[in-house]
């Protein structure tokens, strides 16, 4: 890893129940101890324009017949938590340093070359599979992917504080114009609102856009406390990418996540 600290992002903060089963049948649920995670059963979807508010449970585990279940939180503890259980496992070896590029030879991934933190001179680890997991904004997909990244919007993001639900453990969706709203309780007292915004560019001046276009269209009970938000914080931004897929034929490296 580049930075061991707790990371703080916008994203990444919602465990569908399909999500949650995988977590839990790799033996990583405990990724999520001590988070104070929000438990969530479904949504509620608001359609302002129309006057309709529609709730979708989720659908019931297949073999057991039991609601099924997602879990929401915040990014930077859920992250800490799968650190602390990789860790822990035999054979790991948790490095401080930034990867700069992939060990190539004759067209055959063997491995990374990295910056170790405090040290000036490049290492080389290698391995028999390299796997490539360094996000949307990743150095080394590049030089492996010749598709490009394209930027379809982005998400403009707040906390608000105490927000009350339509339904408990519900997350809600408010189709606006000109883009969906999409509300979640990430703990005992936050809820995260992510604002679609379409466009390569976010408008220049991001807060009037939020009061002006946006908070007309929420609910009453969301948008007291996201003018509160507004007023009080700084907005953060995360572009919502698309890459079109393609095989990585190349010997010793694959690519997952985003």
């Amino acid at each position: 890893e580049r930075d061991w600290s707790q990371p703080d992002r916008i994203v990444g903060e919602l465990l569908q129940p399909g999500g949650f089963k995988v977590l839990k049948r790799l033996n990583l649920e405990g990724s999520l101890d001590d988070t104070d995670c929000h438990h969530t059963h479904g949504y509620v979807v608001h359609n302002p324009a129309a006057g309709l508010t529609v709730d979708i449970p989720y659908p019931k585990d297949d073999a057991t017949q039991q609601p099924t279940e997602g879990r929401a939180f915040h990014h930077g503890r859920f992250i800490s938590g799968l650190r602390r259980l990789s860790k822990a496992e035999k054979g790991v070896q948790a490095i401080h340093g930034t990867v700069v590029s992939l060990a190539q030879e004759n067209g055959v991934v063997h491995g990374v070359v990295c910056r170790l933190k405090e040290e000036a001179e490049l290492r080389e680890y290698r391995a028999p599979l390299t796997i490539v997991a360094d996000g949307c904004f990743s150095n080394l997909r590049k030089s492996l992917v010749a598709s490009r990244v394209e930027s379809k919007s982005h998400f403009a993001g707040l906390v608000m504080h105490n927000c009350p639900q339509t339904r408990a453990r519900h997350a809600e969706v408010i189709l606006a114009n000109p883009a969906p709203i999409l509300v979640y309780q990430i703990s005992s007292t936050s809820t995260r609102v992510l604002v679609d915004i379409p466009g390569k560019k976010l408008p220049a001046d991001v807060k009037t856009y939020l009061s002006e276009q946006t908070a007309p269209q929420l609910p009453e009970h969301i948008r007291t406390p996201f003018l509160e938000a507004l007023s009080s914080q700084s907005v953060r931004s995360m572009p919502n990418s698309f890459l079109a897929a393609s095989p990585i034929l190349q010997p010793g490296v694959m690519i997952l996540g985003d």
